[in-house]
């Protein structure tokens, strides 16, 4: 049981005679990690497959013209901390990215802003209500916009990279782009994206779907 992010364990549970569970189940294998194919021996040993996994950010130089890659891809984090989204400012040298990570009961979620060469830093730190902050840079790497969940909805929130007042933009979205320099974020909806003016949270439609999802 569990989920791939906070592992997939093996518990017990005690079964009685009649074949009825006799309290709560009880954890074997505990953390990251995804467990495969249990055999219990009947003097109780335990055999199990252990996968565990990290997730990081690697970078590969394309000639322009064609798309043909040049020399080996580099990564570019370490940590086992998973990344689950990434921004990158069009000049190429400043990367946001989203990280999930800690100990249970004491998740965080955190985007790390990191300049080419250098190490990153922890610019956005919250107790972990999801798993990925959808960190957006703006074309110059000077403003950011992330995802949070408050108060069990999701919001949207813009900043000067690195500054930690940040201000709230709009609900129920997450961003995409920002767009006019910084002074429009694209927002994905779900079904809709919508230009929302930083200044004053002016909505613009942009597209909409009636049946289907948008993966922006």
């Amino acid at each position: 049981a569990g989920t791939t992010i906070e592992g997939m364990n093996v518990f017990q549970v005690p079964v009685t005679d009649e074949g009825r569970v006799g309290g709560p189940p009880q954890p074997l294998t505990a953390g990251p990690g995804i467990t495969w194919r249990p055999s219990v021996a009947t003097d109780g040993r335990l055999v199990l497959s252990r996968v565990r996994w990290v997730v990081h950010l690697w970078e590969q130089a394309v000639v322009p013209a064609g798309g043909r890659a040049v020399g080996p891809p580099r990564r570019l984090t370490s940590g086992t901390a998973p990344k689950f989204g990434f921004s990158l400012a069009r000049h190429a040298r400043r990367l946001a990215f989203s990280t999930y990570s800690g100990s249970p009961g004491d998740r965080r979620v955190e985007i790390h802003v990191q300049e080419s060469a250098g190490h990153p830093t922890v610019v956005v730190s919250r107790p972990a209500t999801t798993t990925n902050l959808y960190p957006c840079l703006s074309s110059t790497g000077t403003w950011l916009a992330w995802s949070e969940i408050v108060e069990g909805e999701r919001r949207c929130f813009v900043a000067p990279t690195g500054e930690p007042v940040a201000r709230e933009v709009c609900r129920g979205g997450v961003p995409v782009s920002f767009i006019a320099g910084a002074s429009e974020l694209l927002v994905d909806r779900g079904q809709s994206l919508v230009r929302i003016r930083v200044a004053d949270g002016t909505e613009t439609p942009v597209f909409e779907l009636k049946e289907r999802w948008l993966l922006a």
